[in-house]
Order: C-alpha cells, then structure tokens, then sequence
C-alpha cells in the first residue's frame, strides 16, 4: 500500500497544492467564524491574477478549449441574456449573476490550476491537506461550542448556533469524514487509522446532531459508490470494516439518544422519519418542489428570470430558492439552462475513470448537496470548484497516457 503521508512535494508544485486547498476550505472558514475572507477584490484575485502568474511561472499553456468550457461559456451567454432581459424587474437578478460569475471563474481557476501541476498523486495531496485543514477547523468550532453540543444532545434539539446553519456545518462534516475515508483506505499506517476511526465517531456525532438529511444522505451515497469502484481495481483489498463500524456507530448513537432521552426520540422523529421528510407545509423542501414543478410549465423554455424564485413562491421581493438546484435553473431560466447543465455534469462525470480520479467522488457529494440545499450561484460553490478539480485532473491523465503511449511507439520502433 503506498504511504500518502510520506509523498514529498517540491516547491513549485507545493504552491499549486496551498492555492488549491485555500480555494476549497475558504467557504468553510466563512461558514465556521463568520470571515469572510473572500470579498470580491480577494475572489478575483485568487480566481484570475494568481492563476495567471503561476501560468507565467510554470511557462506551460494550460488553456484547454474543451467540450466542459464551451458548454460553460455557452450557460454564461445564455445567463447574461436572462438577466439583461429580467433585470429591471427582478431586484436579485444582478446579485445572483455576479455570484454565477464568480462560480464559474472557480471552475476556471481550480482547472487551471490542477492541469498545470507536473507532480505524482495530487488528488491523495489534496486529501491529506483537506483532512488536515477541515479536522482543525472543526477541532476548532466544537471546542468553542462544545457546551451547545452536549446540551442539544441532552434536551434532544438539533444543534445549531446563531451564526452557522446546522446544514453548512453538516455539509463540511460529511466532506471531513469522506476525506478520512479515503485516506484511510490508502494509508498503511495502524496508529492514523486508530485516529480516523476517533474522529469518524466525533464527526458522526456532530453530523446527527445537525439533523441535515441531505449532507448524511450524499455521504451514504458516495461511501458506497467509493467502495464499490476500489472493489473493482486489480489487485486491491477493499477493508470493508470501516463502512460497517460507521453504521454500528450511526445506530449506537441513536439508541445512546433514545436512552438519555427516556424513550422519546423527539430528535429523530422530527428531523428523520418519512413524516419530516416528506412534509409539505409551506416553506419545507417538498413543498417547495411541488410548487416549482407545478409553475414550471408556465414559462418552461425561457425560465421566469434569474433570482426570481423567492418573488414567486412568498409573493414578495424575497432573496429565496428551492433547495434543488436543477429545479432553481429550469424554473429560473428554463429548459435550454437545464440541457447545459446536465450536459455539463454528464461531461464531469464521465471526462476520466472513476478509479484514477478521486476528486470525482467530493463533486458526487457537492451534487448530492445542491439537490437538497443551496441555491445555484452561491451557495453551492463547492460544486463548481470540484468540476475543475475533475476536469483538470482528467487533463492530467490524458497527458499521461498520450506520453506513455509515446514511449510504447519509440520502443516498438
């Protein structure tokens, strides 16, 4: 088994590595302390000057023009119509069109960004420094409200603070624990493993009690769809005790709850059950699908405009969104929006094999967020951050196999 721990990095490729990790953690330390340490100056610095300059400094050509950007530059256009249309009518147009522009230069910079990177094993790099960064930051957050925690847990509410939405807290936990997941399954090391499973059983903890169905679901998902592709690499031994301690673990700390409560699971019921999970009062998630599907038909290929959900559904100017994110294009800006971005994910999921590519898994798990939470520009950047850590990977391996099938050509000759 190879030791990612122990993988050296040289300095150039060390500089890509902190630009990466501070792109991708920059939203949690903004959701945990309220820093909001990417304004608009920084953002386009860090998403458009910094990329520049390494491209300068690494004196490569990283720009790609393939089928992922044109479909990108394709969605843009079509945005930037919506809005010159809708603009004047809908006061949040403008808004949520500067945080689309922002997501997209994101994607652009985090592709850049990865493809010009000429190291061994970025993806397991990234890993390790996501591992590092998240498990301090949320070390952090539940030392400073660790009281909160055990009193939530003892009067069975669901945690949350003032500041941070219980689902961003759940989002960052479920990323955390993937990234454990991974290493732990890559790393040969007993004394780390003792340690994830350590932090795996705190992190569980922490992700029940935000009562977040949507970031406990996608990490269900791609812990599952993550064992079954290693299962299918030659050679490799899948250790399947990790899956199953988490649900024996998962399930201990209900009844733990179930006991300390006195046989009531007010906690579970409310946030868990088939009956909060497919409530349908006004405001919760299934009533705002049903709402949206049946609206859609009433523009279906133009879409309402950008920003104009909110304005709909309350019937005043109110910032709002459906908590889908293929609904919030389709209803927002209608059908040919809806094509590109399903176009778009079909690209990314399908740009490089499942086995070499381990940033396809977090972009599994960023969509499984945005189809539960997040409205479509802002707040669900993650998304667009993890599509061009993918498409930029994916670069990386054509590279790879176009120079290794160069080398079989000179040998065979």
């Amino acid at each position: 088994m190879m030791k990612i721990c122990d993988i050296k990095v040289e300095k150039k490729e060390a500089a890509i590595i902190i630009v990466l990790l501070f792109l991708l953690i920059a939203d949690n330390i903004k959701q945990f302390f309220g820093v909001n340490i990417l304004t608009t100056g920084i953002h386009l610095y860090m998403y458009i000057f910094l990329p520049f300059f390494i491209c300068i400094f690494f004196r490569r050509r990283p720009l790609h023009i393939d089928t992922t950007n044109l479909l990108f530059v394709a969605i843009f256009i079509l945005i930037t119509i919506n809005v010159l249309l809708h603009k004047d009518e809908i006061i949040w147009s403008m808004s949520k069109y500067k945080a689309f522009i922002m997501s997209m230069l994101a994607f652009m910079s985090v592709k850049i960004l990865v493809s010009i990177y000429n190291g061994e094993r970025l993806s397991f790099k990234i890993v390790n420094g996501l591992v590092i960064c998240n498990s301090v930051l949320l070390l952090l957050f539940i030392l400073l409200n660790f009281k909160e925690l055990v009193t939530n847990f003892k009067l069975n509410y669901r945690f949350e603070t003032e500041a941070l939405n219980p689902i961003w807290l759940g989002r960052i936990v479920s990323e955390t624990m993937l990234s454990y997941l991974i290493l732990w399954n890559n790393t040969a090391k007993k004394s780390l493993k003792y340690l994830i499973v350590a932090f795996e059983i705190l992190l569980l903890f922490v992700l029940i009690l935000t009562g977040s169905k949507g970031p406990l679901f996608s990490l269900f998902v791609v812990v599952f769809l993550y064992y079954v592709v290693i299962s299918r690499k030659k050679n490799r031994y899948v250790d399947k005790r990790q899956i199953m301690f988490l649900l024996v673990i998962f399930f201990s700390i209900v009844v733990l709850m179930f006991i300390v409560n006195q046989g009531e699971l007010r906690f579970i019921a409310e946030r868990f059950s088939l009956a909060s999970i497919f409530n349908s009062a006004q405001g919760h998630r299934v009533h705002r699908y049903l709402f949206t599907i049946s609206n859609i038909p009433q523009h279906f290929l133009g879409g309402f405009g950008l920003g104009s959900w909110g304005d709909y559904y309350w019937g005043i100017e109110q910032f709002d969104y459906p908590h889908n994110i293929l609904l919030e294009i389709q209803f927002e800006i209608g059908l040919l929006g809806s094509l590109l971005f399903i176009l778009i994910i079909y690209k990314i999921l399908f740009c490089s094999k499942w086995k070499d590519n381990v940033f396809l898994f977090y972009f599994v798990l960023e969509l499984g967020f945005a189809f539960f939470s997040g409205d479509f520009c802002g707040g669900n950047r993650g998304l667009f951050l993890y599509m061009g850590a993918v498409s930029g990977y994916a670069i990386i391996r054509k590279k790879q196999k176009r120079n290794e099938y160069q080398k079989l050509n000179m040998v065979t000759k």
